[in-house]
């Protein structure tokens, strides 16, 4: 929430005092300020959260029974460690809003990818208290949580080193009355509710799984379903947050420069050629996720112990369960991509409103929809399909918000419904067709071989066939991938050009 608002926010007041306004001198008093403010009210916020974290857990986690009473304090613990990754970012938000303000898109990257590393490190610990048998498992859980403090620290720490190279030398500032410093909490405001919705809607759907309760006994399964359904939006948001997000985070800086200058014609061409890359990748991941999502949820989570049976074997039915849901949330990719880059058109134009009611709709749609649709879906498929239909109800919900978000965008800024846009996406759509085809058949000349989907014959116990799932996911996407850009190539999608210089810098351009 912290991260999102402040960015969106700060980015178009700071870039109009530096572009339009050239006072660079009140920009970076403006950016000492807002990092000054942020870390303090981050801190604020997480002491009262760590004090009040036993008060807390029990709202979103109710300890129904003994089992789970008894991880109640293991889990305060672990908030309030982490805790301190939320001031770290807080303060990291407003870092790296500077140097995406100032065109530096390269050291927040870098960031988010070491992020990950840091995390790892976190579990090494557990890993060898496993391969030695030894230790207290809770160790384990405790190391994993510092991990991600780790984590936090080389994301941002990453990034401090650039904030000289673009002008920004800190000095702690409390300034919080200037103009500039207050209009940044105005506009966050609505955008702190916006975030504040979409997170809700976690808990929403796992609210629901639990009623499926109703439909069986099986506390074990419906516990697992909540974490399935959570682990089908995360394997959803990796190709949303490639394609979506960092198109959208990438575009949003210069957008806001543009319209800071009034150059909406500017704008216009921008956010169609962000569109055109969006459609361009997330169509086709769209119905990768759909036909690949066994294999793909096979070689990530097969080791999961939430897929895992007392027997120690990868079980095909939880995996269908993931991949049911999977397959509803992929439905809606091209939707959820597309809204990032509307959603920051607005904010760049200093809307925070319009987003923020559609948002709203959007939620309680989703809402209505999840009450409608589960009590059939249960009925018809049972209580898999009853956790499925709550993602179909979010897709369905964010078609609806993205289409919205358009038709009101294109009145701000005319010309975003021209003819070329449906042409293009006509294109995109015939040359993931053929490329669904090949990576179907694909699949099945490799199922003759390599059968990973029948239990009969197939039954995961260990890494070897995790390996095997992980050599066919890579040629099923290595065929995908070469047959969908030569196809691209051949209907002449113009979207191709920076593919074709980065293949050919890595010596790659046989692919096309």
């Amino acid at each position: 929430m912290a991260g999102g608002a402040l960015s969106s926010a700060f980015i178009p007041i700071f870039t109009r005092y530096i572009s339009k306004d050239k006072d660079e001198k009140s920009a970076w008093h403006i950016a000492n300020a807002s990092l000054t403010l942020a870390t303090l009210i981050m801190v604020i916020l997480a002491l009262l959260a760590a004090i009040f974290a036993d008060k807390i857990v029990p709202l979103y986690n109710p300890p129904t029974t003994a089992e789970r009473a008894a991880t109640i304090p293991i889990i305060v613990t672990l908030v309030r460690i982490m805790l301190l990754q939320s001031i770290i970012l807080g303060a990291g938000s407003i870092t790296n809003a500077v140097l995406n303000a100032r065109q530096n898109f390269f050291l927040p990257a870098i960031g988010t990818v070491l992020y990950n590393a840091g995390s790892i490190i976190g579990l090494i610990p557990g890993l060898i208290l496993k391969i030695t048998g030894h230790g207290d498992p809770q160790f384990a859980v405790y190391s994993a949580s510092v991990g991600i403090i780790l984590g936090a620290l080389i994301q941002v720490g990453i990034q401090i080193p650039g904030l000289p190279r673009v002008g920004m030398h800190f000095k702690p500032s409390l300034d919080w009355r200037h103009p500039a410093v207050i209009q940044i909490g105005r506009q966050m405001l609505p955008r702190i509710f916006n975030a504040t919705m979409l997170s809700s809607s976690v808990f929403v759907d796992s609210f629901l799984i639990g009623r499926l309760g109703l439909a069986t006994t099986d506390n074990d399964l419906i516990n697992g379903l909540k974490t399935e359904s959570i682990q089908a939006m995360q394997l959803m948001q990796l190709p949303l947050g490639v394609f979506g997000m960092a198109l959208a985070t990438a575009t949003f800086p210069t957008l806001a420069e543009y319209v800071t200058r009034g150059k909406m014609e500017n704008v216009r061409g921008l956010i169609l050629e962000t569109l055109r890359g969006i459609l361009f990748l997330s169509i086709p991941s769209c119905l990768g996720l759909i036909l690949l999502g066994l294999p793909i949820v096979q070689a990530l989570l097969a080791h999961g112990s939430y897929i895992i049976d007392k027997a120690g074997h990868f079980t095909l039915e939880k995996a269908n369960a993931t991949v049911l849901a999977l397959n509803m949330f992929a439905l809606g990719l091209p939707a959820f991509a597309t809204i990032e880059i509307l959603t920051r058109s607005f904010y760049a134009m200093r809307d925070s409103k319009t987003p923020v009611i559609i948002s709203v709709g959007q939620f309680i749609l989703k809402i209505a929809l999840s009450l409608i649709l589960i009590t059939p879906f249960t009925a018809i498929g049972g209580v898999f399909w009853g956790m499925s239909s709550l993602a179909l109800s979010t897709t369905i919900a964010s078609i609806l918000e993205a289409v919205a978000l358009f038709i009101l965008l294109n009145n701000r800024v005319e010309g975003l419904t021209e003819r070329s846009l449906g042409i293009f996406a006509l294109r995109v759509l015939a040359a993931t067709a053929g490329m669904s085809i090949a990576v179907f058949v694909c699949r099945a000349l490799l199922d003759v071989a390599l059968n990973t989907t029948d239990t009969n014959r197939f039954i995961f116990t260990g890494a070897p066939e995790i390996g095997i799932s992980i050599l066919k996911l890579g040629v099923e996407l290595l065929i995908g991938t070469i047959v969908y850009l030569r196809l691209a190539r051949l209907f002449g999608i113009e979207e191709l050009g920076p593919i074709r210089r980065l293949l050919d810098r890595f010596k790659l351009s046989w692919l096309l």
